[in-house]
């Protein structure tokens, strides 16, 4: 009996909860392999657009069907951590880039964050000796880096530590608006100087395609709708490959990520079993793998308050790139219908045994993959093969 078939049998439910829990089923199909049937990654990539397009119109025009489907799944939503409302982190962002802009003083936004006594305490007590102890600090190392609030409080930590810094942005087609990195990567550079941090962009595509779309048809088959689900699983592991590589062709020593372990439905980064199966994955390459600000309750404060500790005129906050459409299939598709059908356990189980899948071609890749930097020459690091 497979992994699926042992889930299903657990869960009986009603016939008027499987109505709406088979229709959504049957629509993750529809659109798992309408992703497959498109023409290369570019087709994949409008697919999902268009599909996000009519998705999002739906629920806004019906907002009754997501309160009713999510009702069952908020905890899975926020796993351990107590998140802000949305509109609240919105009017936070807007008031920290207002500030940035020069529109209000520092000073007054900050009164009006309203930042708690404890964040501060946090942010005291945060010491980058203490986490990184086990690498030589004169050694250089690569951030998996997005340009958000986790990276971007990885690499400060970093910095304050080692010697040299890398900041490595993979992207892919999927990938919009990767500029955003830039950012904060410029910002570092401004806090820590050009000999301190390094940024560069890493070509993941190849991985993508070959790891995501490579077996889709037989993932299917194994695994139902989950390659839907947890799309953002492998592209993790796509930018795993791109770093691993420029690690290796840098000379690196180590290489720290803004993994959270905080929410528990997020495969990429809230699953301890599938983040020790990466560690060793890194681990076989000579490469530790850190984590920086697992634990943290809140990194995007936390980078604030250390940001403006800093440079009490510079504020740090969470800019980056997003995802075209993917996202939004895995978010539909696990919270609405796959953590319906199977539960956490399900989605861990399955997201186990998949995430060693697809680890397994990692390594095939990592050997026969290339430092591919954005075309500009000035996106890339001094040590990168592409400027020699």
């Amino acid at each position: 009996m497979s992994i699926t078939q042992s889930l299903q049998r657990q869960q009986p439910g009603s016939i008027l909860k499987a109505l709406p829990r088979n229709v959504l089923g049957a629509c993750s199909y529809g659109v798992g392999l309408g992703a497959v049937l498109a023409p290369g990654l570019t087709g994949r990539r409008l697919f999902a657009q268009a599909v996000k397009l009519v998705g999002s119109a739906g629920l806004k025009l019906a907002p009754s069907i997501y309160k009713s489907l999510d009702a069952g799944n908020r905890e899975f939503s926020t796993g351990e951590r107590k998140r802000q409302p949305i509109r609240q982190r919105r009017q936070f962002a807007a008031l920290l880039a207002d500030a940035d802009a020069g529109k209000i003083e520092v000073d007054d936004a900050f009164e009006q964050l309203d930042i708690p006594e404890e964040a501060y305490a946090e942010a005291e007590k945060l010491s980058a000796y203490r986490m990184f102890a086990s690498v030589d600090p004169d050694a250089e190392v690569a951030v998996a880096y997005s340009g958000g609030g986790d990276s971007t409080l990885a690499a400060l930590l970093a910095a304050l530590y080692f010697k040299r810094v890398h900041l490595v942005t993979g992207y892919h087609t999927f990938i919009g608006h990767r500029d955003r990195a830039v950012v904060n990567a410029q910002k570092l550079t401004d806090l820590f100087g050009e000999d301190k941090i390094c940024h560069a962009y890493v070509d993941t595509n190849r991985a993508l395609q070959q790891m995501f779309f490579g077996n889709y048809w037989q993932d299917l088959r194994r695994y139902g709708t989950l390659p839907v689900a947890i799309g953002c699983l492998v592209c993790k592991m796509s930018f795993d490959v791109g770093t691993i590589t420029y690690a290796k062709e840098h000379g690196l020593k180590a290489v720290l990520d803004g993994a959270d372990l905080m929410i528990k439905f997020q495969l990429s980064q809230g699953h301890p079993e599938i983040m020790r199966e990466r560690e060793r994955m890194y681990d076989a390459h000579g490469l530790a793998f850190l984590h920086p600000c697992a634990g943290l309750d809140d990194g995007a404060t936390t980078l604030l308050i250390m940001g403006r500790k800093l440079h009490p005129s510079m504020l740090l906050y969470p800019v980056q790139p997003d995802c075209r459409g993917y996202d939004f299939l895995g978010q539909i598709t696990k919270r609405f219908y796959f953590l319906n059908r199977y539960g956490m356990d399900g989605l861990s189980e399955l997201g186990l045994s998949y995430a060693k899948d697809k680890l397994a071609l990692c390594g095939e890749l990592i050997e026969s993959h290339c430092c591919e930097c954005s075309t500009s020459e000035a996106d890339c690091c001094a040590g990168c093969p592409q400027r020699q």
